[in-house]
């Protein structure tokens, strides 16, 4: 990993989760981008951060078990990857969590709100902090859901995309954009090729590590 370096600025909540923040405000960071980054002495393994909101501070998602603290100094990679690329062209967005909510799309219903764009959330977590303009939608409603949208994205873990391989076939077929942020397993800061954190693609196995976390579920093995 090249030595570039930030300081931990601050530490907010957002619902259930704690978010950071750093000295560097990534003034040009899109939504799902993130950083690999690590503390030589307190961590034994890299942490993605997830870019989550510009509140004041540019902030970012931080794992429960990081015990860094206000001053730390960090050793960093990134952004990583191009981040969602269909914003701008859609006007009603799909956002769709399969499992556990991880704040990470926060940073999309921020610009979304902000450009006067229509957002509908399908997810099971009733507790997830979220403007009242926001509609939250439960699984039954989305096949009507997918009629609405121009647009949709979804978060998953890696390790569960076969298991919701019935639901993203539905959302293919119904011919809506959609992209994905797959979070999986990181463990190096792309320099190798341990391939730990593949996914599998059309075009064979990609590296988040490298490329980055979203994908087009057109592109998307899942089957």
């Amino acid at each position: 990993m090249k030595d570039k370096t930030i300081k931990v600025a601050g530490f907010r909540k957002l619902g259930k989760s704690r978010i950071i923040s750093f000295d560097n405000k990534f003034k040009n960071i899109k939504p799902g981008q993130f950083l690999l980054a690590y503390h030589p002495e307190k961590d034994d393994r890299l942490k993605q951060l997830f870019f989550v909101s510009k509140i004041d501070d540019g902030f970012f998602t931080i794992s429960e078990n990081t015990n860094w603290e206000i001053g730390d100094q960090i050793f960093f990679k990134g952004p990583i990857g191009k981040g969602f690329s269909e914003l701008s062209l859609s006007q009603n967005i799909l956002i769709i969590s399969l499992g556990p909510t991880k704040s990470s799309l926060i940073s999309v219903i921020d610009i979304c709100i902000k450009e006067g764009k229509n957002i509908a959330y399908l997810t099971n977590d009733l507790e997830i902090p979220l403007p009242h303009s926001i509609e939250v939608l439960t699984p039954d409603m989305i096949d009507e859901s997918l009629t609405w949208a121009d647009y949709v994205m979804i978060e998953i873990e890696r390790d569960e995309v076969v298991k919701y391989a019935d639901l993203l076939q539905k959302v293919k077929s119904a011919g809506v954009n959609s992209e994905l942020l797959i979070y999986s397993p990181i463990l190096c800061s792309g320099e190798t090729q341990c391939m730990i954190c593949a996914v599998r693609t059309k075009k064979g196995w990609i590296r988040s590590c490298h490329d980055g976390a979203v994908f087009k579920l057109s592109e998307l093995e899942f089957e």
